[in-house]
């Protein structure tokens, strides 16, 4: 990036930075307002993004936006949303519930639009948020002396979506599976074998991590098949960081229920295509490879491991956004409470 087109943007942030979005019943206060790049992470954050939020800069600036996903309470399909209308470079309007950070619970306005280079790639986002509790207050009193309550769950998100495909395929697959090649195995340790196995005592430029979860309950699968698709991931993400200085991560742990995937070491969240209602493990492995253009190997073998993992009635997904790596998570669903 040449130094015309870094003050260029500096200029360009500055100006997003300071001017007000526009919103039904504009209200006199400056709305919030952030700044942040393809990866996800903030850059820069104005004063009224505090007090609307509650967040200190100290846990704003420099923090994946999945940093305060949690924290704020936001609904997994609403994240969804945002992100995939940003992805393809549209702007959205949404509105929604949000827990600040100081444990206020408010009603936000939020815009969200991608900011383009002069050549037209997707560079960054900016984001404004507007508190209109008050406003919605008085909309739902409104409401409510207009008609009475229907007691639908339309105007309810999750109450629309119910178990998802994955979860009730895996469920019934598990237990539909139960064959003599199949035994319950140690997630941790298998992870840990596979990896072992192929080290290579030239691969002196490529280092590894691994945050192996020891705690985790035994899982049911076919050991042998199993293998093969964590050395198959493993092997993709060696191959792409052959020759360089990358890292490879290797990680385990349990999903959250009704959230998103937020990793330890990949900056954007995994919006995955199924919503994840009940218990899950999973598999991460992570590259640091700068390229997020798969060769024809990598595609050709993606789709060979991600038929390995439809055979074992696991979830496969990939993630190569620009600037963040190259992500494969492995989801391995586990029985309910009440299924156990």
């Amino acid at each position: 990036m040449s130094d015309a087109h870094r003050a260029d943007r500096r200029t360009r942030l500055r100006t997003h930075a300071a001017a007000p979005a526009t919103v039904p019943e504009a209200r006199p206060e400056d709305p919030a307002v952030i700044t942040g790049n393809l990866a996800g992470i903030v850059e820069s954050a104005n004063e009224a993004w505090t007090r609307i939020t509650g967040f200190p800069l100290r846990e704003t600036l420099d923090k994946p936006i999945a940093h305060f996903l949690d924290a704020a309470g936001i609904e997994l399909d609403l994240v969804d949303f945002v992100g995939q209308q940003f992805m393809e470079g549209r702007s959205c309007t949404v509105e929604f519930p949000f827990r600040t950070f100081d444990a206020r619970e408010i009603q936000v306005h939020l815009e969200v639009e991608p900011i383009h280079d002069p050549r037209g790639e997707l560079i960054e986002f900016r984001a404004v948020a507007h508190d209109i509790t008050q406003r919605r207050k008085l909309d739902l009193a409104r409401d409510a002396a207009a008609s009475s309550p229907s007691g639908e769950a339309g105007s309810n998100p999750s109450a629309r979506i119910g178990r998802s495909g994955l979860d009730s395929h895996a469920g019934d697959a598990a237990r539909s599976m139960a064959t003599e090649s199949r035994r319950l195995v140690s997630l941790d340790e298998r992870v840990l074998n596979a990896f072992r196995r192929g080290l290579r005592p030239t691969e002196t430029r490529t280092h590894f991590d691994l945050d192996l979860d020891p705690d985790l309950p035994l899982v049911e699968t076919d050991p042998a098949r199993f293998d093969e698709l964590v050395e198959g991931l493993l092997e993709l993400a060696r191959h792409r960081v052959a020759g360089s200085w990358g890292w490879v991560s290797l990680l385990t742990g349990r999903t959250t229920p009704d959230r998103s995937h937020v990793s330890r070491v990949h900056p954007i969240v995994a919006r995955l295509p199924q919503r994840l209602s009940e218990p899950h493990l999973y598999v991460e492995i992570h590259d640091s490879a700068p390229s997020a253009t798969a060769r024809l190997h990598d595609e050709d073998e993606r789709a060979r491991l991600a038929a390995l993992a439809e055979s074992l009635s696991l979830a496969l997904h990939f993630d190569d956004t620009p600037g963040s790596g190259h992500q494969a998570l492995v989801l391995i669903p586990l029985p309910s409470p009440h299924e156990a």
